[in-house]
């Protein structure tokens, strides 16, 4: 599977970027071909240590390269302010189950 993970500063040290690296790692460690995205380009020793994201503008950029690399599902790890429409199968790992996000993030 091509599988792609987005939160704004992806490689932040600790919390969710600890997860996304080791969840990451078992995807490449099963055969599946993992992309980051972020909002944010990595600066200063991260960029040493991890593999670079693809930067995005905004939302609607996010889910165009997603498309673009023809991801068969994007993880998001944070909010975005718009669903994708019809572009790539998503879902979210958010902290606040009410988002409107989280009930529309299976849709094709």
């Amino acid at each position: 599977m091509r599988i792609g993970h987005y939160m704004q500063g992806i490689w932040n040290r600790g919390g969710i970027a600890t997860y996304i690296h080791r969840i990451s790692t078992a995807m490449l460690a099963a055969g599946n071909t993992v992309h980051y995205l972020d909002a944010w380009p990595v600066t200063g020793a991260q960029s040493e240590a991890v593999d670079l994201p693809i930067v995005v503008r905004d939302d609607d950029d996010l889910f165009v390269q997603a498309k673009a690399l023809k991801l068969d599902i994007l993880h998001l790890h944070g909010t975005v302010r718009v669903l994708p429409q019809m572009l790539v199968v998503t879902i979210a790992s958010l902290i606040a189950a009410a988002s409107s996000i989280v009930k529309g993030c299976h849709s094709k």
